[in-house]
């Protein structure tokens, strides 16, 4: 079978496909051996290529960050952060932290994300946008319990 042959099978046999698929369908031709090792080294391929792609991302967010907080703190001499989360037991929250240093800041937030049992996000605020902001909580469970529909939350 020529190489050509071989990536135009492996194009329909993994058509509509994700990388993860690509080593499932490697293990159903096991008779076809050279196939499968073309289908897994580029599974591989392709995964290590996205996960660098991840990786170059999550650097470039970050960078982002620091240069957003020492921005804030150059201008403001505080940092005000929005931080919203749900919980395991859909319950959500978003309450108001205020830091004096870059290094506080990226701490806790560590440590929130090593913690989450859910969604999350932060947000800087001004201080004008901190006077203003009101913190407040809500159970989608219970809401959804409350009106009915207890047994058709999705989580």
């Amino acid at each position: 079978m020529s190489t050509k042959d071989t990536y135009r099978k492996m194009l329909e046999m993994t058509k509509g496909f994700g990388i993860g698929h690509l080593r499932g369908v490697s293990r159903v031709c096991e008779d076809d051996a050279p196939l499968v090792r073309v289908i897994r080294r580029k599974a591989d391929e392709m995964l290590r290529i996205k996960l660098l792609e991840q990786r170059a991302q999550r650097r470039a967010e970050a960078v982002a960050w620091a240069d957003k907080v020492r921005d804030c703190l150059d201008r403001y001499g505080v940092l005000y952060v929005e931080h919203w989360q749900r919980d395991c037991d859909m319950c959500e929250a978003n309450r108001l932290r205020e830091f004096t240093s870059h290094d506080e800041f990226f701490k806790w937030r560590e440590d929130q994300w090593q913690h989450a049992e859910g969604p999350m996000r932060f947000e800087l605020l001004t201080p004008e946008e901190a006077d203003e902001f009101r913190p407040h909580t809500r159970d989608r469970a219970l809401e959804a319990w409350e009106n009915g529909r207890g047994t058709a939350l999705r989580v």
